[in-house]
């Protein structure tokens, strides 16, 4: 990892907030540490091998990510959701999601952030 990298890294671990990378298919690729807290869970990585499909499992209606991710592939900037969750221990959660669409060099979409 070069200095970039692990200042980038240090950032995304110590941030009080909230952040993760998905596939566009709703599998978790990346969460950060007050992200997995924040739906109930001990760790990342924890959270990354119980969770199979964000929708069904971390959405209280399925349909809404449906719904927000239906054409990300074309959205550029960052999109404002406010959306009820689903945490591990059954509870709701309501919160902000802020979402992008990362992309390659050549502009084509990678995954969610």
């Amino acid at each position: 990892m070069n200095g970039h990298e692990e200042e980038y890294r240090m950032i995304l671990e110590n941030s009080p907030l909230g952040t993760f990378r998905s596939t566009f298919e709703g599998r978790l690729l990346e969460v950060n540490p007050a992200f997995a807290k924040m739906f109930g869970y001990d760790s990342p990585g924890t959270m990354i091998r119980e969770i199979h499909d964000v929708g069904k499992q971390l959405y209280a209606r399925a349909e809404d990510r449906d719904r927000i991710v239906a054409d990300p592939k074309g959205a550029a900037d960052v999109t404002h959701h406010v959306n009820r969750y689903r945490r591990k221990d059954g509870k709701d959660l309501v919160a902000n999601l802020y979402l992008k669409t990362a992309r390659d060099i050549r502009g084509r979409p990678l995954y969610l952030e």
